[in-house]
């Protein structure tokens, strides 16, 4: 499907506005699988989950420049 639909970053349905500053425009079927994948979880949320699942994954193994991105969290 082609075109493109608002997200809000923050999901309406968790006190998130449509103000411009909590809306990401992207393609349809993105927006789906975004939704598919996380439900409606904000993007802190997503980020924090993505963290974890790296450190429980040992990730740093794989690539060894999450290092730093972990030290920087610390």
């Amino acid at each position: 499907m082609k075109g493109k639909n608002k997200h809000h970053l923050k999901a309406r349905s968790r006190g998130g506005d449509s103000h411009g500053s909590n809306l990401l425009f992207i393609e349809v079927d993105k927006h789906n699988w975004l939704h598919k994948i996380f439900k409606n979880l904000t993007l802190y949320e997503i980020i924090v989950l993505l963290i974890r699942i790296s450190r429980a994954k040992h990730y740093e193994n794989i690539e060894p420049k999450i290092q730093q991105f972990y030290k920087y969290l610390s």
